[in-house]
């Protein structure tokens, strides 16, 4: 009965091994093929995984991201107030927040351009400390498409202002 039981729980615990090697692929797969950033941290905001859509946005290759501090790819003058946010989050109860709730949010490239972001950001947290995972979206284009709007809608109305005064005086 002992030896049975044993191999029942050795082919239990290799089923279980099974299981989390194919999660781990598939959650792999879907990190690697994401065209948002994806970037977590540690509880000293050191980068532990860095994904494909994070190099495209930010510049940085994994290996070069990996193990360097977040504020790499913050502007210099949102860095003291983020370390503060962070701080504040890892403190509180909610496990989930959307960023920029209050302000802007930006960016910053390896090559030192800004650019506005959206994010999210999940804590996860563990026995052995925090992980941070923040989903980025460079939403350059979508800022541009709204001043465009802004222009051509201010311009539009100057425009009908203008013909309606030279109609009338016609």
């Amino acid at each position: 009965v002992q030896q049975w039981y044993l191999r029942s729980r050795l082919k239990e615990q290799r089923r279980i091994q099974l299981e989390l090697r194919t999660s781990e692929r598939k959650f792999s797969g879907i990190l690697s093929i994401a065209a948002d950033a994806i970037i977590t941290v540690d509880s000293t905001f050191r980068i532990v995984h860095f994904n494909r859509g994070a190099e495209e946005t930010f510049g940085w290759s994994a290996s070069d991201a990996i193990g360097r501090h977040l504020a790499i790819m913050l502007p210099p003058r949102f860095r003291e107030s983020h370390d503060k946010s962070m701080e504040m989050f890892s403190r509180s109860s909610a496990t989930a927040r959307r960023m920029a709730d209050r302000r802007e949010i930006f960016g910053q490239r390896a090559d030192g351009t800004e650019f506005p972001a959206e994010a999210s950001i999940s804590k996860l947290v563990e026995a052995d400390g925090i992980l941070f995972t923040v989903v980025l979206r460079d939403i350059t284009r979508q800022k541009n498409v709204e001043a465009d709007d802004r222009f051509l809608a201010a311009a539009a109305t100057e425009f009908a202002r203008n013909l309606a005064v030279d109609a009338t005086l016609q």
